[in-house]
């Protein structure tokens, strides 16, 4: 009987760095866009009559809500909050469905179109990371014995 709970220890402490990995991703995702925000915000001020296919509000507004979305996928992952993994999945599926419907309509160059195989590389890296980090038994077992904890408080 002890080494099933030890077995157990080790999968929940397994849960929560997979976890812990994926919050990181998410935290990343979050600040980069805050960032592509506060950029895109300085060259309205400094360029407001750039030729641009959207608008600079779009790429603040995107920037700024995208952050604000990974923000919330972080702190549910972290709390192991269990709404925290479907949304993660959910979010992070439609910012990359999001990023490639920008890319091809409204990339305008040559230069932007010669990136698409390494962005392409770069999405199916964080959608097979993502998928496969949070459906794993270890994370799935996780959220659920938070999910069981908070049921019997």
């Amino acid at each position: 009987m002890p080494k099933n709970n030890d077995e157990e220890i080790d999968q929940g402490a397994r849960g929560q760095r997979i976890i812990a990995l994926v919050a990181l991703l998410t935290t990343f995702l979050g600040f980069a866009n805050w960032i592509r925000a506060g950029v895109a915000y300085q060259y309205a001020n400094r360029l407001p009559d750039a030729p641009l296919t959207v608008p600079w509000e779009y790429l603040v507004t995107i920037g700024a809500g995208w952050g604000i979305v990974f923000f919330i996928c972080t702190f549910g992952l972290i709390r192991l909050r269990p709404w925290a993994r479907w949304g993660t999945l959910g979010a992070v599926t439609l910012y990359e469905a999001h990023a490639w419907f920008n890319r091809l309509m409204f990339d305008a160059n040559v230069a932007a179109r010669q990136r698409y195989p390494r962005d392409l590389l770069i999405t199916g890296l964080t959608l097979v990371f993502t998928w496969i980090a949070l459906q794993l038994t270890a994370a799935r077992l996780a959220f659920e014995r938070t999910s069981e904890e908070e049921d019997q408080e």
